[in-house]
């Protein structure tokens, strides 16, 4: 009870920030796809984007990251439509990956990796795509790249340990992916 706890005051302190990073996008996504408060909190930033003081950016920023993560993808695609940052390449690669779009979030995930230096949930994302298209091994070496010890990432690596009959080597990994959760 006390870690979810924690949980909710790391989500609810995202959502009142002003700006987005691609880290805290991908948090927000994997709690509020998993709780119903969580996306009320959320479409609750999102009717309030309006009468904030943000710039065009931040608030596309914001949109483009709400509606997708609330599944709300042709919102999203509009709103994300001008964002060419990292964040940016992040949510729309995110987005072309739930809508089967592969190849196109393998690119976009890459750039995003690249310009933040492979930080955890950003190159677990990137891992989902590669594997995503059968590039199994080269989402592995991507995994490596991040010396991180993520739950996100254990949980990729079993995934592709999985995928390439490595049975054992999946159950660690996954194994680990609970540990750190």
């Amino acid at each position: 009870m006390v870690e979810e706890i924690g949980v909710v005051n790391v989500t609810d302190e995202i959502i009142s920030k002003a700006t987005l990073d691609a880290e805290s996008v991908l948090k927000i996504r994997r709690e509020a796809r998993n709780n119903l408060a969580k996306r009320k909190a959320l479409q609750c930033r999102l009717d309030a984007l309006e009468n904030e003081n943000l710039t065009r950016e931040e608030k596309a920023i914001w949109q483009a990251a709400g509606h997708w993560i609330l599944k709300q993808f042709d919102q999203a695609k509009a709103s994300a439509k001008g964002l060419s940052s990292a964040v940016g390449n992040v949510i729309r690669g995110g987005l072309a990956l739930e809508c089967g779009h592969k190849d196109e979030a393998v690119e976009l995930l890459q750039k995003a990796a690249v310009s933040l230096s492979y930080t955890p949930k950003v190159t677990a994302e990137y891992a989902a795509a590669l594997r995503a298209v059968n590039k199994i091994p080269e989402a592995l070496k991507v995994i490596e790249k991040s010396k991180t010890e993520d739950s996100d990432l254990w949980l990729q690596k079993g995934r592709c340990c999985e995928a390439l009959g490595q049975q054992e080597n999946a159950c660690n990994a996954y194994e680990k992916a609970l540990a750190l959760d």
